[in-house]
């Protein structure tokens, strides 16, 4: 079972292909026939202006910050847990962060067991290939995804939260190139970090003796690249926030995780060879 890093749109949804496939696994996930069309999303029904906005200035996301984007579950107006879809809305009608004209490229609809859950993936105004992702979970929002725009290491992330409860590693091997990357899990405090494509991580993935697994290394110096704010919780329960997946998948989702393990190496996540 895999799950999403979220980075890109694309990656996004090849990784969360297991949530949107789990008939059998304890939820169905579906379009929901009574659920508005895309169209239905939050509105872009105001003028975009004719001009370009301004640089956006996001602290801890377009530049450092003293506290880390969303860990006192808040993030740049949206309460998680409290923030109603409603309440979004009108955030997006004032809010600069959102590209307007991007309003209407991602919006998609779950039900889970009954749960309505709606996806949405806007561009950062002036960061176009950017993304801001946000799950609504029964009418409120219980995470946002969100990219770090400045030079931000996992070292300086462990200093500043104490070390994570948990944390994950996957090489991907394609055609022409091979990707490796880490994931740092602070359920309790409503975070997770995203350490994608780390530069000449492939390279450094060992073999295990004996054994189908392979080992990478976990290292401060790894810049980070993306954040997800979620509703405070058990790491089975983060990724129902974060995924709108059911419980049950969310205990198999956790179940791949392992302790953190401290810098130095740690076993990759590779599902095919369990």
């Amino acid at each position: 079972m895999t799950r999403c890093s979220f980075k890109k749109l694309a990656r996004l949804l090849v990784k969360c292909s297991v949530v949107m496939a789990s008939i059998g696994c304890g939820g169905l996930i579906q379009a929901d026939p009574n659920c508005p069309p895309p169209s239905a999303a939050p509105s872009a029904s105001a003028v975009p202006s004719p001009t370009r906005s301004p640089v956006i200035d996001i602290p801890g996301v377009t530049r450092p910050s003293d506290m880390l984007p969303c860990v006192g579950g808040a993030w740049q107006g949206i309460r998680l847990g409290s923030t109603t879809e409603d309440e979004l809305r009108q955030w997006l009608d004032v809010s600069p962060v959102v590209d307007r004209a991007s309003l209407s490229d991602m919006y998609r609809t779950l039900v889970n067991n009954g749960v309505v859950v709606h996806q949405y993936g806007w561009a950062l105004s002036n960061y176009q290939w950017e993304r801001l992702h946000v799950v609504v979970i029964s009418g409120t929002v219980a995470s946002v995804h969100t990219p770090i725009l400045y030079p931000l290491t996992l070292g300086e992330v462990v200093a500043a939260l104490g070390e994570p409860e948990y944390a994950e590693a996957s090489a991907a091997n394609y055609a022409d190139y091979c990707t490796y990357g880490i994931e740092v899990f602070y359920p309790s405090l409503g975070v997770e970090f995203y350490a994608d494509d780390i530069p000449g991580g492939c390279e450094m993935v060992t073999q295990v003796p004996g054994t189908n697994h392979r080992t990478g290394p976990i290292e401060p110096g790894f810049n980070i690249s993306a954040i997800s704010c979620h509703v405070p919780g058990s790491l089975a329960e983060s990724f129902q926030y974060v995924f709108g997946a059911t419980p049950q998948d969310s205990l198999m989702m956790a179940d791949h995780v392992q302790e953190w393990p401290g810098f130095g190496q740690i076993q990759l996540f590779e599902p095919y060879s369990r």
